[in-house]
């Protein structure tokens, strides 16, 4: 009989699941405690179905920005949250922003250093390659950065060193079509990263079966063909000091000669993106972003001007790294440092506001605030639809 809905059951167990989460947050860093609050379990399953909507409007609010974690539950404990007034970020509110999301004073100064040298269109990176050593490091990498390219296997985090890029804009449809790639990269043991188009659901498996064996070192990455992404093989050979293997030019894929495509000195695939490294070139990209640079100022068509960017942005960004060393709370670790870079870019688009004497995004804020009187505009709609 207990776990028949009444409108006056759901509104105990409303009341009764908000005080437990507002008292298990009490003073506690918010993004620690909510993944244990995400393990609690309730026996009386109306509690359990509130507790997992309430999660929900809860998780929600912290996709859309960081800090609405913090903008939900207020709105819960007090019933309703009036932020300070919306103020512009800049550098003086960053350590003030940052001590928000981290409780430690060196990871404060390391993510603020970060900030200043990957500068306003800079990439910072958690890579999940290990530490040798008692301390965690930072590494500043003047490369290029592409941030919308993933490789086809799902690789979460892995460094090759001097691979050989093959761009190719063209689709492959079998497996005969790379035959002459494939034995060659099989005979030279070499690491080879193919930007291509697309390829078939059967050249992606037999790919994938052979670099799972090591039998076969080569890498695909789709480059989707859009407007954003036209021109995104072009830059990429630029790189490597390469052409761009077209059909389009009537150029065989089947032909491609492995020893025509020179190495780089590396290319890191994280969940982020992939970065390339290549300072043999670095003459050669540098006139590239200058062409660039003059067809933002020469255009007056503001879409090209921001795809131009873009790729401006991808080419010469400033990509910093951090790596961390081995302890038991790297995993909460990783999590808060993340978080708070997410802090930092919701500020820098939105502003920021200040709650209970601490600074935080004003999107999460306001996120927060919405999606909690979301989940009470939920609870009152149950209790009316019983009701009736």
């Amino acid at each position: 009989m207990d776990n028949i809905f009444t409108s006056e059951k759901i509104k105990i167990s409303n009341k009764k699941i908000q005080k437990t989460i507002i008292d298990f947050c009490k003073n506690k860093n918010l993004a620690i405690c909510i993944q244990e609050l995400q393990k609690l379990e309730h026996n009386d399953i109306c509690e359990q179905i509130i507790f997992e909507l309430l999660m929900s409007h809860l998780l929600q609010a912290e996709a859309i920005a960081a800090g609405g974690l913090e903008g939900f539950i207020a709105f819960l404990s007090n019933g309703e949250v009036i932020p300070t007034q919306l103020k512009k970020f800049d550098k003086s509110s960053t350590k003030k922003l940052l001590s928000t999301f981290l409780e430690d004073e060196h990871l404060i100064e390391m993510i603020d250093d970060c900030l200043q040298y990957a500068g306003l269109h800079g990439k910072i990176v958690l890579s999940q390659h290990p530490v040798n050593g008692d301390d965690d490091i930072v590494e500043l990498v003047k490369g290029s950065f592409f941030s919308d390219l993933i490789p086809a296997f799902n690789l979460k985090s892995t460094k090759f060193l001097n691979p050989r890029l093959i761009c190719v804009d063209g689709f492959v449809e079998s497996v005969s079509e790379i035959h002459r790639l494939l034995e060659d990269t099989s005979s030279s043991k070499e690491t080879i990263i193919l930007f291509i188009r697309g390829l078939s659901d059967e050249v992606l498996h037999t790919l994938k079966i052979n670099y799972d064996r090591g039998s076969l070192r080569l890498v695909p990455v789709i480059v989707k063909y859009d407007i954003e992404n036209a021109n995104l093989l072009n830059d990429i050979a630029t790189i490597n000091c390469s052409d761009v293997v077209s059909t389009h030019k009537g150029e065989l894929i089947s032909n491609i000669d492995l020893n025509k495509f020179f190495r780089v000195d590396s290319v890191d695939i994280t969940t982020s993106g992939i970065g390339i490294e290549n300072q043999a070139t670095s003459t050669l990209v540098d006139l590239h972003l200058k062409k660039l640079q003059e067809k933002i100022i020469n255009s007056d068509n503001q879409y090209e001007k921001d795809v131009a960017t873009k790729r401006l942005q991808n080419l010469g960004m400033n990509r910093i790294t951090i790596r961390l060393k081995e302890t038991s709370n790297k995993k909460q670790k990783t999590f808060m440092i993340d978080r708070s870079l997410r802090a930092v870019k919701d500020a820098r688009t939105f502003g920021i506001c200040d709650l209970n004497s601490k600074t935080f995004p004003y999107a999460g804020i306001k996120s927060g605030m919405f999606y909690a009187s979301k989940f009470l505009q939920s609870i009152n709609e149950i209790e009316t639809i019983i009701a009736n």
